[in-house]
């Protein structure tokens, strides 16, 4: 399993973090989402209610829950279904199967929004 690579990512500029929150929310990654995946433990421990909202997020098998378990839940997710949008692709030749996301994404994602807000 590989971590994505983030150096480039802190060098974006407000456009750029503007255009991939608007890409990450288009597919349905907000804070609605992580609210409806946690309301199925509500008021739980974190060591019960998280392998239940994980299996919230695969249950739905779209790209909003994908970037959910990614970004959010520290997750591995198919490389093939993050790069190139299409879960029975699987991942390139000499590519990783699955990846995972540093934890410098979801900041960077705030960012992002921050960036969307001041227009």
């Amino acid at each position: 399993m590989a971590v994505a690579a983030v150096d480039g990512l802190k060098r974006l500029s407000d456009a750029e973090l503007r255009r991939l929150r608007e890409r990450v929310d288009a597919l349905g990654y907000r804070p609605e989402l992580l609210t409806a995946a946690e309301s199925v433990a509500p008021g739980q421990l974190d060591a019960v209610s998280l392998p239940l909202v994980r299996w919230e997020l695969s249950r739905r098998g779209d790209a909003a829950g994908r970037l959910a378990l990614l970004l959010s839940y520290g997750d591995a997710v198919d490389a093939g279904a993050v790069t190139a949008g299409d879960p029975g692709k699987g991942a390139a030749p000499g590519r990783p199967a699955a990846v995972n996301a540093p934890p410098e994404v979801v900041p960077l994602l705030q960012e992002a929004e921050e960036a969307l807000r001041r227009g």
